[in-house]
């Protein structure tokens, strides 16, 4: 589907790097009841990482009829377990560099308010304006047209 997990559009793992707080808890939820112990945010995600490349590692078919399958590849499951699971910074910014690319529009409210009224037919009759603001990330005036977590562009 991805060559990476945290790529996955609709992935928890995804919307908990974007710092939405109920992502967040959920995961950490997941992974203190394999841990068996209490976890900050961060460590969860650190661990889960970690477990989805361990999980997600190609294998070859093997002997005695095993079934092979796609997945990562071993070096990038070896660089996860180096890292501990910690996201580079170029990784973090690609998690949320999702509202440039599926946000549809973005710019000022009266920018994105233009863009939807002139493509209003595309948008349902309750929909009174364009402009939404960025969620889980400190955007100031800058708005999209898509509200990611309701209705990401597929």
């Amino acid at each position: 589907m991805v060559e990476r997990p945290e790529d996955y559009r609709w992935s928890g793992y995804a919307e908990a790097v974007a710092g939405r707080r109920t992502a967040q808890s959920a995961l950490r939820a997941v992974v203190e009841t394999h841990a068996r112990q209490p976890l900050t945010n961060t460590e969860a995600m650190e661990r889960y990482r970690v477990l989805m490349y361990g999980e997600g590692e190609a294998m070859k078919a093997g002997q005695n009829r095993t079934p092979g399958r796609k997945g990562m590849t071993p070096g990038r499951v070896q660089e996860v377990i180096e890292a501990k699971g910690k996201l580079s910074r170029w990784e973090m910014l690609r998690c949320k560099v999702r509202y440039f690319t599926d946000g549809a529009v973005l710019g000022t409210k009266e920018f994105v308010n233009e863009v939807f009224n002139a493509e209003r037919h595309r948008f349902g009759p309750k929909r009174e304006t364009g402009a939404r603001r960025m969620r889980h990330v400190n955007a100031g005036d800058l708005r999209t047209l898509r509200d990611l977590r309701i209705k990401p562009i597929e």
